[in-house]
């Protein structure tokens, strides 16, 4: 299970609704392998049709959010299933964190001196301690 994956995609992907459903359902069964599972299994994580996960599978790959390999997953009989890896990049600005927070910007204290120059003609009720709890009233 990819915690990473899975942040990623919610956090930077650029498809579809039902889509992105599609590509969190795989981003949580990805390994270092890829994820292998049937059309069928999405189908029924997700509550599409079969044809609706080929669909948004085909939308995933011409957004480049996943490649897919034919036939190189685990299977049964004589086919196996197809071996899905999320290809998602972070956008620049990104922190690369489990939260895929933006970089923050540099952040300034205000002194006393400075926070009183900001101050307008509104003067805050009852301020006698200089703990202006944001309760103001015009002169």
């Amino acid at each position: 299970m990819s915690f990473e994956a899975v942040a990623a995609v919610l956090h930077h992907s650029k498809a579809s609704p039902h889509a992105k459903l599609v590509l969190t359902a795989i981003a949580y069964f990805e390994s270092d392998q890829g994820a292998w599972m049937s059309q069928a299994t999405l189908a029924n994580m997700t509550n599409m049709s079969e044809r609706a996960i080929r669909r948004h599978i085909a939308e995933l790959r011409e957004l480049c959010e996943l490649d897919v390999l034919a036939d190189q997953g685990q299977g049964y009989g004589a086919r196996n299933t197809n071996k899905y890896f999320v290809i998602l990049d972070c956008p620049e600005g990104c922190d690369r964190s489990i939260a895929h927070k933006e970089r923050a910007a540099e952040v300034v204290q205000i002194t006393r001196l400075k926070r009183r120059q900001y101050r307008s003609e509104m003067v805050a009720i009852e301020d006698t301690f200089d703990t202006n709890r944001g309760q103001k009233w015009s002169q």
